[in-house]
């Protein structure tokens, strides 16, 4: 069994040892970046996705306005689509 003195003192030794050597800090810090980087890569892969399916959705939006502005389309019809849409976007923008 350990005393707390002598845990407490081989805990600050080896932060010293650390912190003063300026090769074993910046190791440290890259390997904490590092794993910071895997831990988010699924995160980031994710907020791509919605991004790209957010940006398709608005230029659908778009899309519909200019049909209707032209008149190829009944406006029930894009009303319904645009509803859609919007419904969409919102919960994408929510993510």
């Amino acid at each position: 069994l350990f005393h707390a003195s002598e845990v407490d003192a081989a805990i600050w030794q080896w932060l010293k040892e650390r912190l003063s050597d300026p090769e074993q800090l910046e190791q440290g810090l890259l390997e904490i970046h590092q794993e910071r980087e895997e831990l988010n890569a699924p995160i980031r892969s994710r907020l791509i996705i919605t991004e790209e399916i957010l940006a398709k959705n608005q230029a659908q939006l778009e899309r519909l306005v200019d049909l209707y502005v032209s008149g190829e389309f009944p406006k029930e019809v894009l009303a319904e689509r645009k509803a859609r849409l919007e419904s969409l976007i919102a919960d994408l923008e929510s993510q």
